[in-house]
């Protein structure tokens, strides 16, 4: 399921952020390691468009934006949440 995820982009190295509040959205999966949820990013995207289809420079952004995604607890909050939600059908 696509998550919206915002944030900021830095480079330990040099103590600088590159890039506040850095919008996208995550495919996540949740699932369960020895009794704890864990997420697990399927694709990163920007403006609709999958960053590890893209060039080098995509791929390692994407690479980068699973990492934070996955460690993010209110993420993964949202995604408990929204699992233990039965769907409402229409009436």
């Amino acid at each position: 399921m696509r998550y919206p995820f915002c944030t900021d982009l830095s480079d330990k190295a040099l103590g600088i952020t590159l890039f506040q509040d850095f919008e996208c959205e995550v495919d996540v999966s949740l699932i369960w390691d020895n009794g704890e949820p864990v997420l697990e990013v399927n694709a990163v995207y920007v403006d609709g468009a999958n960053l590890s289809r893209g060039e080098g420079v995509s791929m390692n952004l994407a690479s980068k934006l699973a990492g934070l995604a996955e460690s993010n607890d209110a993420l993964l909050t949202r995604v408990i949440e929204d699992s233990e939600t039965p769907l409402r059908r229409a009436a």
